[in-house]
């Protein structure tokens, strides 16, 4: 047990060496670390405390916040389990959120000092999400070097499909034919407020094909709409005022996120979606860089739903690594 608290003395003295101080997140901090997000390099309003803790029933939060002389230059949302610990189980990604500021050598620093701290709060293990740098307002790779150094294991890699708004989009044949007719068809598409419609038309196609339930209730998603109105929006397609599909899309500075998308059997005859992506590709390049579609994992050959991938790049996607990483502590 002395041997242990000396280990503990050894490493938190170490951090005061380096001039950075950690600290757990708790509710008095809450202010800063939503005001940090707007501001910081990589920040996105997924980390938001009011997006990480609508589900906070579900995960232990150890979230930290790095500070030095007194000033706030990183952050990480975190949770527990044992003495595994993971940046964040209920997101995407979630690693190390910092300044605008910070440098190569400082970031080292902040990552050093977030191992030791976790280290000398007992856990044994950390699982690491990088941030896709499409999500960046300023691009900063340095945890790639730092899980380098840090001997850092790949415990997963999925590929994420991404259209690039900023460039020439590059339609398959087939995909411009669709498209000539989903011009052609007389539907609606409008914004929607109507998740519980939409969310169990998702339930319906996730539960047939894969057997697999949403991440997101209806209820949750509306919850999350309403505290993020300028983020979360609902694009549906109708037809006498009948669902014929749609999107969930999540806004960031960079980025139009397709978080889900559902088709009617009646919306794919009349090439709904072909009609969705061409409305959001059209609405936001002007104003975003990216329309990012999400991983496609699956059992095909190379580990991928192959015909869910190839669906994406008809559109004219691209390929992004999504990796999770796991040091020991």
């Amino acid at each position: 047990m002395i041997r242990n608290l000396n280990l503990i003395k050894s490493l938190l003295h170490k951090l005061k060496d380096d001039g950075i101080e950690v600290v757990r997140y708790s509710s008095t901090y809450r202010d800063q670390w939503n005001e940090f997000i707007h501001n910081a390099s990589n920040g996105l309003f997924l980390f938001h405390r009011d997006y990480l803790e609508y589900h906070q029933h579900r995960f232990q939060d150890f979230s930290l916040l790095f500070y030095q002389a007194r000033k706030l230059i990183a952050i990480i949302p975190l949770n527990a389990a044992g003495t595994v610990i993971a940046s964040h189980a209920g997101l995407t990604y979630g690693g190390l959120i910092i300044s605008k500021r910070i440098k190569s050598i400082a970031f080292l620093k902040i990552f050093d000092a977030l191992l030791v701290f976790l280290r000398a709060h007992g856990f044994t293990t950390l699982e690491y999400k990088p941030i896709p740098f499409i999500f960046h307002r300023q691009v900063s790779l340095d945890d790639q070097y730092a899980l380098f150094l840090h001997k850092a294991r790949l415990l997963t890699r999925n590929l994420s499909s991404f259209i690039d708004l900023q460039s020439a989009v590059h339609l398959t044949k087939g995909r411009k034919w669709s498209l000539k007719k989903a011009q052609q068809a007389t539907y609606e598409l409008k914004e929607s407020q109507d998740y519980a419609t939409f969310m169990a038309l998702v339930q319906e196609i996730l539960q047939t094909k894969y057997h697999v339930s949403p991440t997101h209730t209806a209820a949750e998603l509306n919850y999350l709409a309403d505290k993020f109105p300028q983020n979360i929006k609902l694009i549906g397609v109708y037809q006498a005022e009948i669902l014929l599909g749609g999107c969930v899309v999540y806004l960031s500075d960079q980025v139009v996120h397709l978080q889900y998308i559902a088709i009617t059997p009646l919306g794919k005859t009349q090439h709904a979606l072909d009609w969705i992506i061409h409305y959001l590709v059209q609405t936001y390049r002007s104003t975003k860089k990216y329309l990012n579609f999400g991983i496609s994992p699956g059992k095909d050959t190379y580990g991928l739903n192959a015909g869910l991938i190839k669906n994406k790049e008809s559109f004219g996607a691209l390929s992004l690594p999504s990796d999770i990483y796991e040091i020991k502590i």
